[in-house]
């Protein structure tokens, strides 16, 4: 799981920085984003099994692809926010777009960025409980054998609750760190 966080979060900061240049790319991309969310989760199971088969790389696939859209759609929404007046302020200080990019949007949209993170961790979780439908070896697999066993509804509901606190202490750590760079930054 956290090698998809990983990849999905570059994955989604790459696209949404790209797609974030341009009005419309942003809305397009905004739009690609809306939509993959309203599909349910299991949706992004299917076209990976039909390529890959029953298999760990499979699950894998799906986490990746479904884990991206917050980390993308956080990106663009962060970097869109930037005033456009420190963007008037950095090309009358002479910087060029990469400059700009490193030193003026990146620090200021990086709050926004590290929600998207943080809700691509939740992602990645419940698609790896959702994935132990297909009979992978994981965390989510020892949850959907010990509900499916009558003796074994404390061993799941114990698992469950330690795939909710992985989620709970991902969320606290990075929101408390968005919320000290909003600070830092004095941005709201």
């Amino acid at each position: 799981m956290s090698f998809a966080v990983i990849v999905s979060s570059i994955i989604g900061v790459t696209v949404g920085t790209l797609c974030a240049q341009n009005s419309y790319t942003a809305k397009f991309i905004l739009l690609v984003c809306d939509t993959f969310q309203t599909f349910p989760s299991f949706i992004y199971l299917i076209p990976v099994i039909m390529l890959f088969g029953v298999t760990d790389t499979s699950v894998l696939i799906a986490v990746i692809v479904y884990a991206t859209v917050p980390a993308t759609r956080y990106t663009v929404l962060g970097l869109r926010s930037v005033p456009p007046d420190l963007h008037d302020a950095g090309s009358m200080s002479g910087v060029n777009r990469l400059q700009r990019w490193i030193k003026i949007e990146l620090p200021m949209s990086f709050p926004h960025m590290a929600l998207g993170v943080n809700q691509t961790v939740v992602f990645a979780l419940s698609m790896i409980i959702i994935g132990a439908m297909i009979g992978t070896d994981d965390l989510g697999q020892f949850i959907l054998k010990a509900l499916s066993d009558k003796i074994g509804i404390g061993n799941g509901l114990t698992l469950g609750l330690c795939v909710a606190f992985i989620g709970l202490a991902a969320d606290q750590v990075i929101r408390t760190w968005a919320n000290e760079r909003k600070q830092i930054l004095d941005i709201s």
